[in-house]
């Protein structure tokens, strides 16, 4: 026999023992207790409304009590985080590259790695099954140097997410939507990550190449640190600083006026 958990349910005996107000958070985890229809205490019925109530499920306009359960949903959230279904990783030790999606779009990322894989560039997977996310999303981001989000849909809408929970790793986070009416295919996703590494900014060692201190360097051959000190390799003025140009760019320093 199947017996299922029907969660925070209070019989006619709890009501009776306990009281009852249907949004009170007694266990502090965002998720109060309810009552089933049928429940015979007088005190176990309640009115379900979508404006503002108070913790007993009494209609209310009081601040204090929007707050109060902006918060509680807020810490329901948070709960849920280690309840929901977790996301499932493919991990490649050696990769750079990470790619978090979902749904639908899990077969053509199984084949679009594979074609990765074979042109000598790794991926790691995790396909998202629930939200709100857990630490090992945010754990996959951080052990990865960028993590591309493929997503079936206009706005990149996972990605906003993703950002918008996890601000401080948003910068290695690169938007791949698409949608034209069609599934997901293998080539889409090779093609837009290329696509997307063709454009990432090239570094050049410490020091920089003869090439780079004759001609100059663009703002995408600066070091890795951000720095403009002797030895990175980019031609200096009398100033002792770069000879940035108005556009960006570094003229060649011309020595001797």
């Amino acid at each position: 026999m199947c017996i299922r958990d029907r969660g925070k349910v209070l019989s006619a005996d709890d009501v009776a023992e306990r009281g009852f107000a249907r949004y009170k958070d007694i266990d502090g985890d965002g998720i109060p207790y309810r009552t089933l229809p049928g429940n015979p205490h007088p005190r176990a019925a309640y009115f379900a409304r979508g404006t503002g109530h108070n913790d007993a499920a009494v209609y209310s306009e009081r601040p204090e009590d929007w707050e109060a359960n902006m918060l509680r949903l807020a810490r329901k959230f948070d709960t849920a985080r280690d309840l929901v279904p977790g996301p499932m990783v493919g991990a490649a030790p050696e990769a750079e590259i990470g790619l978090i999606a979902y749904g639908t779009t899990e077969p053509a990322i199984r084949e679009a790695r594979d074609r990765l894989t074979a042109a000598g560039i790794p991926t790691s997977f995790l396909r998202l099954r629930a939200l709100p996310i857990n630490g090992e999303v945010e754990a996959f981001i951080e052990r990865h140097e960028r993590t591309y989000v493929v997503e079936l849909n206009r706005d990149g809408q996972l990605h906003t997410i993703l950002s918008a929970e996890l601000p401080a790793l948003a910068t290695r986070l690169v938007p791949l939507a698409h949608l034209d009416g069609m599934p997901l295919t293998a080539r889409w996703v090779v093609d837009a990550l290329m696509a997307q590494e063709q454009l990432r900014p090239r570094r050049i060692p410490a020091g920089g190449s003869p090439q780079a201190r004759k001609e100059g360097a663009t703002e995408l051959d600066l070091p890795g640190d951000g720095s403009l000190s002797p030895g990175n390799g980019m031609p200096r003025g009398d100033s002792g600083l770069t000879d940035m140009g108005h556009d960006g760019h570094n003229r060649e320093v011309i020595s001797g006026q």
